[in-house]
């Protein structure tokens, strides 16, 4: 009888122990799938970011290609040209508008006056006049340019 019971109990313990192996295994097993779950999504989120950093770095050489092709124009040239060297093309006039904030009025020449000679004309000192003296001299350029555009 004494054999019987010891059978059962090494039977009953031979199970537990082949039970909570299997349960080892298996809690094992699902701690690495859960790292490589999370490693994959890390990785997924790092993919995501690259590409997001690569198209933003695609879409800057698309903006440099384009201000290159316009550096490298003619059109570019010809206005460097112009604003640096002072150039200008052939049979080609060119007007440059100081403006002078000490000016407090413009003398207005009599009979037929040409409109940049009035312009340019050095301003004469205005004592009655009501208005700020940048402001006379705009607002007397500005009807000057009416002027000469619609009349």
């Amino acid at each position: 009888m004494m054999s019987i019971f010891r059978r059962f109990l090494a039977s009953r313990l031979a199970y537990r122990l082949t039970l909570l192996i299997a349960i080892g295994i298996v809690v094992g097993a699902g701690y690495s799938l859960f790292k490589e779950i999370n490693k994959r999504a890390k990785l997924a989120a790092q993919i995501k970011a690259l590409q997001s950093d690569i198209a933003e770095v695609e879409y800057r050489n698309r903006d440099l290609s384009d201000v290159v092709k316009y550096l490298q124009s003619d059109s570019f040239k010809e206005r460097q040209a112009r604003l640096l060297l002072n150039m200008q093309k052939p049979n080609e006039k060119t007007v440059q508008l100081v403006d002078r904030p000490e000016a407090s009025s413009v003398a207005v020449p009599e009979g037929n006056a040409n409109l940049l000679d009035i312009i340019l004309q050095p301003p004469l000192p205005n004592a009655s006049a009501k208005k700020t003296p940048a402001t006379n001299t705009l607002s007397r350029r500005m009807e000057l340019w009416w002027g000469y555009f619609f009349k």
